[in-house]
């Protein structure tokens, strides 16, 4: 391919045709030949294509007085800056095959660079015979358009942002240039001897030094945005920097860099097949009359009968079923995490704290919450603490207000303060609690920040803590229930054969009644051998008093021959089986705000271990879960709640007490919010007792 410049250098009306020879060697047509005659062997859906521009201020790198072969008297050009624009179209490849992250492209445009150099230089003159410091402004513009071809190469390196690297090669089209020599003082008498004017060296021709084949390396971040709901047509913003490697005229420093914003619009070829249409049903089936089978004459149901006892749990048979009641005792306790969250940059309390009304301040109790879920339990923190001061009218609280110390929040104390006060308000406007019994503090991060280098732990900074050094005021909050306990018996059926006929195949439906409601029911497909016992405590039922149960059974042959039989049979209740009067105890209790990544015990946990001692007694069994929340590794999770478990089974009294670490594998809580994130920061020590009184 030959491109044929022709340039008229007017001053010496010399006509000059450059020609500019791009040699391809056999084997890139080759290649280049391969690739276009096999394009259907590629997956369309990879195929990116589309138009792109950008805008970009030209960053120079010069060092030169004038254009090769141009007069021009300028020392050095001290100061340069310039513009340039490009459009044109855009085709990618993505590399599914070998990495889907990956693609290939070429960027083919037109680039157009404008720049203008300038220059004062200071000379002694002769002014009315008299010397006179003067000054003269060199100018050069000069306005190069190029055909610029760009291969690229793109990384999908997060989500949705992209990085691409590639060369420019820019072949120039046009090469214009404007120059001049001007005194600029004295402006009104001043002239040059040889062209008796202000201005000399004027000139505007074409650069004839260019270079013909420019080679720039440029890099840039996008950003892929969808246009539509299939995903075929994207936006793709960038910015971006291009490096001149090699100098814009030859025989002169003179590198254009460039800092770019640009758009691409690209479509994507995805093949998008047309819904289905929607074809009427097909007519019914014409029906066809079944005759049912007669049943045979062999009638093996009536022969049939079944007898009940009632086992109990030594395996003992008897005509009465014995039901032990048991008394339990549970025994949790809830921790209270005094800390209220806020949103980023925001001091308005969150909608999920409950925000009482006058009359529902009047009628709060802490009994009324205490067997409410935790988190319910936690949107109380505010009417809780409240309550409490109510009820100990010498208590104080402080609360310390922070913030996260970053972005919108940095070193931000107003902030703070406006927080603190929040909380204040809803102490004072909706309980009446003196102002006096609050004291406030103001911090950017808490004493015992979290991760302030992960978002989940940003957010949990952004807070206030209330305090108090009345224990009683931020205690835990215990729910203890005392209920029975009731263990049922095995119901055993006996089948009693008459004819020793098979009943492999008798199917049985059976429900046992306590006046009158059914309490208890299951169904089997046969019997195996020749009687089956039946676990009453399968489904949990409530009877009060010594009465009888109503049993009816249900059964079918192998020939659909059907048959119930009815019975009673006698149960009692055995409160205490023992001569001595014992129930269980079953307590738990849950240690929260542990340290970011620590194990050791703070001192609000250390009060409940304490109290979890002052409850055990010597034949005490226990066990201790651990968990963690969703922030950090899987495997340092495990790893850091099996250490917070062992931490502290080593402060209980009990012997041999189990530990199991089961870090985030499961999250008791919503760890959408930092609120569930630090309950899920907990260790859960169940404690069993048998008490005998």
């Amino acid at each position: 391919m030959y491109i044929v410049i022709q340039q008229d250098i007017n001053n010496n009306s010399i006509y000059k045709t450059f020609f500019i020879y791009l040699k391809m060697r056999k084997i890139q047509f080759l290649i280049l030949f391969f690739i276009f005659c096999n394009l259907n062997a590629f997956d369309k859906k990879d195929f990116y294509y589309g138009i792109y521009a950008d805008y970009g201020i030209n960053i120079l790198d010069m060092n030169f007085g004038a254009l090769p072969n141009v007069p021009n008297c300028c020392n050095e050009f001290s100061t340069g800056n310039g513009i340039a624009y490009s459009f044109g179209g855009v085709a990618y490849y993505k590399l599914s095959m070998l990495n889907p992250k990956f693609k290939v492209g070429l960027r083919l445009n037109y680039y157009n660079s404008t720049n203008e150099f300038n220059s004062l230089e200071k000379e002694v003159l002769s002014v009315d015979n008299a010397p006179y410091n003067g000054q003269f402004e060199h100018n050069l513009t000069t306005n190069v358009s190029y055909i610029n071809f760009y291969p690229v190469i793109e990384y999908n390196f997060y989500d949705k942002l992209n990085f691409n690297l590639g060369v420019n090669f820019r072949i120039p089209i046009t090469t214009n240039f404007t120059q001049y020599e001007k005194i600029v003082d004295p402006i009104d008498r001043g002239v040059f001897e040889d062209s008796k004017t202000n201005i000399r060296n004027q000139k505007s021709d074409n650069i004839k030094s260019i270079n013909n084949l420019n080679s720039v390396l440029s890099f840039a971040v996008n950003y892929s945005l969808p246009l539509n709901k299939h995903n075929t047509l994207i936006a793709k913003p960038e910015i971006g920097f291009d490096y001149a490697l090699t100098s814009s005229v030859n025989d002169i420093h003179f590198f254009e860099n460039r800092i770019k914003v640009g758009i691409e619009i690209l479509y994507n070829y995805q093949f998008i097949p047309e819904p289905l249409p929607i074809l009427n049903p097909p007519p019914p089936p014409i029906p066809v009359a079944i005759v049912k089978e007669e049943p045979k004459n062999e009638m093996i149901a009536p022969d049939i009968e079944f007898d009940f006892v009632g086992v109990d749990s030594a395996g003992i048979e008897s005509q009465v079923l014995e039901i032990t009641a048991r008394d339990r005792n549970n025994f949790t306790l809830k921790p209270m995490l005094t800390y209220v969250f806020f949103l980023e940059d925001s001091y308005t309390i969150r909608k999920e704290y409950r925000d009482l009304t006058d009359e529902e301040v009047e009628k709060f109790d802490i009994d009324s919450v205490k067997s409410l879920p935790t988190m319910d339990i936690y949107y109380n923190v505010m009417n809780v603490v409240a309550k409490r001061l109510k009820q100990r009218p010498q208590s104080k609280i402080t609360l310390i207000a922070c913030n996260s110390d970053e972005n919108l929040e940095l070193n931000d104390l107003e902030l703070s303060k406006k927080r603190a006060f929040a909380v204040r308000d809803y102490f004072l406007n909706t309980w009446k609690i003196d102002s006096n019994r609050i004291k406030i503090e103001l911090r950017n991060l808490p004493s015992l920040p979290s991760n302030i280098n992960h978002n989940d732990g940003i957010v949990e900074n952004r807070r206030v803590e209330i305090h108090s050094t009345d224990w009683e005021i931020v205690k835990p909050i215990i729910d203890e229930e005392f209920y029975t306990e009731f263990n049922y018996p095995k119901l055993k059926i006996y089948l009693n054969d008459k004819n020793k006929n098979s009943t492999k195949k008798l199917k049985w439906n059976l429900k046992v009644l306590f006046e009158g409601n059914n309490v208890f029911s299951q169904c089997g497909k046969e019997f195996r051998g020749n009687s089956i016992e039946i676990l009453l405590d399968r489904h949990k039922f409530f009877i009060v008093g010594d009465e009888k149960l109503d049993i009816n059974l249900e059964f079918e042959d192998e020939y659909g021959n059907k048959n119930t039989q009815k019975a009673s049979i006698p149960f009692k209740i055995v409160d205490n089986p023992d001569e001595k009067y014992t129930f269980i105890e079953r307590a738990k209790y849950n240690l929260i705000l542990f340290e970011f990544d620590k194990s050791r015990l703070t001192e609000a946990n250390q009060r409940i271990v304490d109290i979890i001692n002052n409850r055990i007694h010597p034949n005490s069994t226990g066990i201790a879960y651990a968990y963690t929340d969703r922030t950090g590794t899987e495997e340092h999770n495990l790893e850091l709640s099996d250490r917070r478990a062992k931490s502290i089974v080593n402060y209980i009294k009990i012997k041999d007490i189990k530990t199991e670490g089961r870090g985030e594998s499961i999250l008791l809580y919503d760890n959408q919010f930092p609120e569930g994130r630090f309950y899920c920061r907990t260790t859960e020590i169940i404690v069993e007792t048998e008490i005998t009184r």
